[in-house]
Order: structure tokens, then C-alpha cells, then sequence
């Protein structure tokens, strides 16, 4: 396998939770391939394997390694994707269980800059400031956070100087507001939701493969 002690602890560790800090080039991607191969030799079915990575050629570079190290039917009901494409295939049998209607919309984001704009309307501020105030930075910050956007201003006050807090918590629950109204979403929808999803309904994760 030619792995290194550090690497082949982290191969040869299959149950419970482990936590590996890694820089780049220091063979993440073949650690977790092999790793996979190592559960499945170990009797745990493919079906049962959900590897998640951040980008699409991570996800297609580790399928390409499985392929060359396991038999085929052994992968077969194995994901292996990024968190948003895991989100999203979550969200697609699962997102009524929130009120929202199969199938909905993912906004890009020309689309919530507008949506946005109507919003600052609404709240006697000048649309044009949007990308000035970088509002959908600080939405993105708040949803990724997973808190409510009261508890997350008071550990980040420092980023309001162009509105106040309270108006800016007006404009993000306006906002999401406005994105369930259409049926969409927008990009950080696609974490943030399907942890709602698991959270409260756990049995949800067998509907995914």
C-alpha cells in the first residue's frame, strides 16, 4: 500500500470516529481510499460507505482509485460525492419533510443579489449598497455557522458598521423568507437543510442511496 505509520493507522482505524489533520499533498485521497477498501475486506457492504469530499475532481479522482482497488459489485450503493451534491440527493427525497415542494430551485448568485435588492428596498435602504455592505457574505457566514442569526451577531459584532444589528437580522430572516416563498435555495441551503433534516429525522439517511 506504501503508506507511512501515520497513514496506515488511519486505513487500519474502522470503527468509531477519528480526526486526521493533513496538509496538502500529504495523500488524504489515498489514505480514505484505501481505507474503504480496508472496511469492505473487513465485511462492511459498499451500501454502508458514504465518503464525502469538497470538490467534484476529488470526488471523481477517489472513485477512479476504488475502481482500481475493489471489485466492482463490491462498490456497488457506495456514495461518494461532495457535501453539496450529498445535501442536494438528501434534500430531493427529503425536502418536503420542511414545507418545501419537490422540485425546487437553487438560486444563483445574480438571483439572491435581486432578491436582496427588493429586500433593502423594503427596508428604506439603498439597493445599490448590496455588494457594498457584502450582505450575502454575512448571510453566508451566519447559515454556515448553523446558529440562530441573534446568537451568531453577538459573537461578530465587528462586521456591522453599515446597518444595525437589528436591521441587518430584519434583512436575513427576510431574506430566507423570501427563498421559501419561491422554493428555492441558495447554495449554503444545501449543508444547512439536510443537518436539519438528520437531525430531527435520522432514519432519514437509509432513504439516500
Amino acid at each position: 500500500m506504501h503508506l507511512n505509520p501515520e497513514q496506515l493507522t488511519a486505513v487500519q482505524h474502522i470503527y468509531g470516529p477519528l480526526i486526521i489533520f493533513a496538509g496538502a499533498g500529504s495523500g488524504k485521497t489515498r489514505v480514505i481510499v484505501h481505507r474503504i477498501k480496508n472496511m469492505i475486506e473487513q465485511g462492511i457492504p459498499g451500501h454502508s460507505i458514504i465518503a464525502v469530499t469538497f470538490t467534484n475532481k476529488s470526488a471523481s479522482e477517489m472513485k477512479e482509485r476504488l475502481k482500481n482497488l475493489v471489485e466492482k459489485q463490491k462498490l456497488r450503493g457506495m456514495i461518494v460525492s461532495t457535501f453539496h451534491s450529498l445535501g442536494n440527493r438528501i434534500l430531493q427525497k427529503e425536502i418536503d419533510i420542511l414545507g418545501y415542494r419537490k422540485p425546487y430551485s437553487i438560486l444563483d448568485e445574480t438571483d439572491r443579489l435581486q432578491i436582496l435588492r427588493n429586500i433593502y428596498k423594503e427596508v428604506k435602504l439603498n439597493p445599490d449598497d448590496v455588494k457594498d455592505h457584502n450582505t450575502l457574505f454575512l448571510i453566508s457566514l451566519v447559515k454556515n455557522s448553523n446558529l440562530p442569526v441573534e446568537d451568531w451577531i453577538e459573537k461578530n459584532e465587528f462586521y456591522f458598521n453599515d446597518f444595525t444589528k437589528e436591521l441587518f437580522i430584519e434583512i436575513f430572516h427576510l431574506y430566507n423568507k423570501s427563498l421559501f416563498s419561491l422554493n428555492a435555495l441558495d447554495f449554503d441551503d444545501l449543508i444547512i437543510l439536510p443537518i436539519k433534516i438528520l437531525k430531527k429525522y435520522p432514519e432519514s439517511i437509509r432513504k439516500i442511496s
